[in-house]
């Protein structure tokens, strides 16, 4: 028998309330067709589903209120630059602790020197750095701050400032040796490298080229701690305090600057 009547509904919310053992049921569509025979046989086709964020209102929400509602932040999108806090992006210049710093099928901290624009053999990071992949972004998680951290370490000019993303060293009597500048510390790690490795360390070498100076404008504040620390599978190359004071300026890039201690 041919259908008596057809109404098509698109792009409304519509809720068909059908009584069933004295319930009612309330379904909701954005894309519905219903077509009723003679004898009510009821056949409904639901277009795409709509994703939307929760609400504590029992109320549905209009069509034109579920086209303004933002979208779930998904790391997949993440355009490189883009900066979290806690899982959410964030504008850069307020405090956040990670940044996306590659687009790739892989995720390494090599992608965080080239974001960094820092030097591999020189530039060591904070324990607290760290990269990991979440679906195709490669982010890197470091203590909050509220810059980016984009070609931060292409400052070749000497700055005073700690520098948190850097690894410092605490002392020998600390229970954690190797720890973020940015927490009291005794020395800076000037070098690092496996230590499995056959060839020589030559701290003092790798002390100047890390300072961009000579023994002679250091010697008086700050030693080699020899022999150098094995951590981790890594040996370290570090100059620390000859007066046991804390260390309270960078020694990246030094130069002829003057070294301060508390």
């Amino acid at each position: 028998m041919p259908n008596f009547f057809t109404k098509h509904c698109k792009k409304l919310i519509t809720a068909i309330v059908l009584p069933l053992a004295g319930i009612s049921i309330a379904v909701s569509f954005n894309l519905i067709s219903i077509t009723l025979s003679p004898h009510f046989n009821i056949a409904v086709t639901a277009g795409e589903p709509r994703t939307t964020q929760g609400s504590s209102s029992s109320q549905l929400p209009s069509a034109e209120s579920l086209d303004s509602i933002a979208p779930a932040v998904d790391s997949k999108d993440l355009a490189v630059g883009t900066c979290l806090n806690a899982g959410s992006a964030a504008p850069c210049d307020t405090t956040h602790n990670q940044e996306v710093v590659s687009q790739r099928d892989t995720c390494s901290m090599d992608h965080f020197y080239t974001y960094t624009a820092g030097n591999k053999e020189y530039d060591i990071p904070a324990p607290e750095v760290s990269v990991e992949k979440s679906n195709e972004s490669c982010i890197a998680t470091f203590p909050a701050r509220s810059s980016s951290i984009k070609n931060i370490w292409n400052i070749l000019n000497y700055s005073p400032e700690i520098d948190p993303l850097r690894a410092c060293y605490a002392g020998s009597q600390a229970s954690q040796k190797i720890v973020s500048c940015g927490q009291p510390h005794l020395g800076e790690v000037v070098y690092q490298q496996a230590d499995s490795a056959s060839e020589s360390l030559n701290c003092e070498d790798r002390a100047n080229s890390y300072m961009g100076t000579s023994t002679y404008m250091w010697r008086d504040d700050l030693k080699v701690v020899d022999p150098a620390p094995v951590l981790n599978g890594s040996r370290y190359c570090i100059l620390e305090t000859r007066n046991n004071k804390p260390l309270e300026s960078q020694l990246r890039n030094l130069k002829i600057n003057k070294i301060i201690t508390g």
